[in-house]
């Protein structure tokens, strides 16, 4: 999709805004790209310090050249940075822009750092934004009271989920247990997560996605994937159980909020951000809530970290 001067728009792209005759005051703003309405051809773009996305038509932006194919989720290794010589060589991923800098987050020392445009360049190594500087990842699986911890290279990461991370667990947990060798099909429900604080995956078809397709969505993981197999055999968790809460009225899908209040070292980093419902889970009292930076990334929070906005809605431009 091309805007002015023909320069193609991608999500998570860093643009300008120009020629807008309607609101001429935001010429000349820089923004970040967060998803094409096909309906209207339109961009929803987060303009810097405004509290809501505009829907721009690709006329009125153009790239912005200073970040060139830097976009938000792309793998960089940071080079030229003298006051942190340390820095020079790692790893990290782009989680969103602030100005003219932009937002890395930089497994290696669990940090996320605002670095200068010139001193990324695209990682040219193949790691994908979701593993470790060397490649692996490490998970956590979990059933019924039995826990492993594993190890993933690259070369597991391709392997379908089922293959890398499912069965060799199902053989551990059966030899553990005593019983006949268990398999896929005697798993009911499995879930995905990082701490609570990326998005959460209940998996309905773990027999054709890769491990790396599975766990493509889950940013700015601290250290380990939690992974909880529900066998088919296993009561239901009990839903209410753990989410006593008074009688506090759940807020309906699509509701605009703020996250406030996050204590964890992971959690404080997304205190401020805005984002929006999109799915609650009574038997963690957990909302999903879609980030609203550009990213898609969807976290997980209770009730008591989030502050209701009120319902979406985008400003549209009349260019």
């Amino acid at each position: 999709f091309c805007c002015r001067f023909g320069m193609t728009i991608v999500k998570g792209a860093r643009v300008r805004i120009q020629g807008l005759k309607s609101k001429p005051e935001l010429n000349g703003a820089l923004g970040t790209v967060e998803k094409l309405n096909d309906e209207t051809g339109r961009w929803n773009v987060m303009v810097d310090d405004m509290r809501e996305a505009l829907a721009l038509k690709p006329e009125a932006l153009t790239a912005a050249p200073e970040f060139g194919s830097l976009v938000v989720g792309v793998r960089v290794r940071i080079a030229g940075v003298d006051k942190r010589p340390e820095l020079n060589g790692k790893l990290g991923t782009i989680e969103g822009f602030q100005g003219e800098r932009c937002s890395v987050y930089v497994g290696a020392i669990k940090e996320t750092l605002a670095l200068k445009p010139e001193t990324l360049a695209i990682a040219d190594d193949g790691a994908a934004a979701q593993t470790g500087d060397d490649g692996t990842r490490k998970v956590r699986v979990e059933c019924n009271g039995v826990m492993f911890k594993l190890t993933l290279t690259q070369k597991q990461m391709k392997k379908p989920f089922a293959d890398s991370i499912l069965r060799p667990f199902l053989k551990a947990y059966s030899n553990k247990k005593g019983i006949d060798l268990l398999d896929v099909k005697d798993i009911a429900q499995v879930t995905v997560d990082s701490d609570a604080h990326t998005s959460l995956q209940v998996l309905t078809d773990i027999h054709i996605y890769s491990t790396e397709q599975t766990l493509m969505h889950l940013n700015h993981v601290p250290d380990e994937i939690d992974v909880d197999i529900f066998l088919k055999e296993d009561k239901p968790p009990p839903a209410a159980a753990s989410v006593k809460k008074k009688d506090v009225e759940l807020m309906p899908r699509d509701t605009r909020v703020m996250i406030d209040g996050m204590t964890s070292e992971t959690g404080k980093k997304l205190n401020g951000l805005k984002g929006r419902l999109v799915g609650y889970h009574a038997d963690k009292g957990r909302y999903d809530v879609k980030l609203a930076d550009g990213t898609d990334r969807i976290i997980s929070a209770k009730h008591d970290n989030l502050i209701d906005l009120g319902p979406e809605k985008l400003l549209e431009d009349l260019f």
